[in-house]
Protein backbone atom coordinates (compact mmCIF):
# COMPACT_ATOMS: atom_id res chain seq x y z
CA UNK A 1 0.00 0.00 0.00
CA UNK A 2 1.25 3.24 -0.91
CA UNK A 3 0.64 6.69 0.00
CA UNK A 4 -1.16 7.30 -3.79
CA UNK A 5 -3.81 4.15 -3.32
CA UNK A 6 -7.28 6.46 -2.59
CA UNK A 7 -9.42 2.63 -2.45
CA UNK A 8 -8.71 1.60 1.56
CA UNK A 9 -7.16 -1.72 1.77
CA UNK A 10 -10.67 -3.49 3.57
CA UNK A 11 -11.84 -2.93 -0.12
CA UNK A 12 -8.98 -4.78 -1.94
CA UNK A 13 -9.64 -7.64 0.64
CA UNK A 14 -13.32 -7.59 0.13
CA UNK A 15 -12.76 -8.69 -3.40
CA UNK A 16 -9.96 -11.07 -2.53
CA UNK A 17 -6.97 -9.00 -2.93
CA UNK A 18 -4.35 -9.32 -1.10
CA UNK A 19 -1.94 -5.83 0.04
CA UNK A 20 0.66 -5.71 1.96
CA UNK A 21 3.22 -2.88 3.98
CA UNK A 22 5.96 -4.84 2.38
CA UNK A 23 6.94 -8.03 0.81
CA UNK A 24 9.80 -10.11 1.62
CA UNK A 25 10.95 -12.71 -0.98
CA UNK A 26 14.50 -14.19 -0.17
CA UNK A 27 17.04 -11.40 -0.63
CA UNK A 28 14.74 -9.37 -2.32
CA UNK A 29 12.24 -6.96 -0.37
CA UNK A 30 9.04 -4.75 -1.87
CA UNK A 31 8.25 -1.60 -0.24
CA UNK A 32 6.54 1.32 -0.86
CA UNK A 33 9.09 3.98 0.62
CA UNK A 34 13.00 3.14 -0.41
CA UNK A 35 15.07 1.97 2.87
CA UNK A 36 18.32 0.39 3.25
CA UNK A 37 17.74 -3.41 5.08
CA UNK A 38 20.41 -5.66 5.84
CA UNK A 39 21.04 -8.49 3.68
CA UNK A 40 18.18 -7.43 1.37
CA UNK A 41 17.46 -5.62 -2.21
CA UNK A 42 15.18 -2.99 -1.48
CA UNK A 43 12.48 -2.66 -4.37
CA UNK A 44 11.16 0.23 -3.73
CA UNK A 45 8.50 3.39 -5.12
CA UNK A 46 7.48 6.50 -3.57
CA UNK A 47 10.01 8.79 -4.59
CA UNK A 48 9.31 8.87 -8.52
CA UNK A 49 13.05 9.51 -10.00
CA UNK A 50 14.02 12.02 -12.66
CA UNK A 51 17.14 13.09 -14.07
CA UNK A 52 17.83 16.37 -15.79
CA UNK A 53 19.95 16.36 -18.96
CA UNK A 54 21.92 19.31 -20.88
CA UNK A 55 23.19 19.86 -24.06
CA UNK A 56 25.85 21.89 -25.52
CA UNK A 57 23.52 24.24 -27.11
CA UNK A 58 21.82 25.07 -23.26
CA UNK A 59 18.57 22.63 -24.16
CA UNK A 60 17.24 21.11 -20.76
CA UNK A 61 15.32 17.78 -20.73
CA UNK A 62 14.02 16.21 -17.50
CA UNK A 63 13.27 12.64 -18.06
CA UNK A 64 11.24 10.10 -15.47
CA UNK A 65 13.74 7.14 -14.51
CA UNK A 66 14.70 4.19 -12.61
CA UNK A 67 17.47 4.49 -9.96
CA UNK A 68 20.03 1.85 -8.60
CA UNK A 69 22.29 2.47 -5.86
CA UNK A 70 24.17 0.12 -3.64
CA UNK A 71 20.76 -1.13 -1.69
CA UNK A 72 18.12 -1.19 -4.06
CA UNK A 73 16.31 0.01 -6.96
CA UNK A 74 13.71 2.81 -7.04
CA UNK A 75 10.82 2.18 -9.73
CA UNK A 76 10.49 4.66 -12.24
CA UNK A 77 6.69 6.39 -12.15
CA UNK A 78 4.91 6.68 -15.32
CA UNK A 79 2.18 9.47 -15.08
CA UNK A 80 1.90 13.24 -14.50
CA UNK A 81 -0.13 12.46 -11.59
CA UNK A 82 3.13 11.91 -9.25
CA UNK A 83 5.62 14.55 -10.28
CA UNK A 84 9.18 13.08 -9.83
CA UNK A 85 12.00 14.21 -7.74
CA UNK A 86 15.10 14.89 -9.79
CA UNK A 87 18.05 12.65 -8.21
CA UNK A 88 21.80 13.74 -8.16
CA UNK A 89 23.43 10.04 -8.73
CA UNK A 90 26.81 8.95 -7.20
CA UNK A 91 29.95 7.47 -8.24
CA UNK A 92 28.77 3.56 -8.29
CA UNK A 93 24.88 4.45 -9.27
CA UNK A 94 22.89 3.63 -12.01
CA UNK A 95 20.27 5.30 -13.68
CA UNK A 96 17.92 4.17 -16.19
CA UNK A 97 16.17 6.64 -18.09
CA UNK A 98 12.68 6.25 -19.98
CA UNK A 99 12.85 7.72 -23.59
CA UNK A 100 10.13 7.50 -26.07
CA UNK A 101 8.91 4.25 -25.02
CA UNK A 102 12.37 2.78 -24.10
CA UNK A 103 14.48 1.82 -21.10
CA UNK A 104 17.97 3.52 -22.06
CA UNK A 105 21.18 3.36 -19.04
CA UNK A 106 22.90 6.54 -18.36
CA UNK A 107 26.57 6.49 -17.99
Amino acid sequence: MGNHDVIGREAFEKIGVKTYDQLNMGHVILTHHPQQVDGKFNIAGHVHPSIKMNGAGKQRVKLPCFFNNEYGLILAAFGDFTGTYTIKPKKGHRVFAIVEQEVIELR
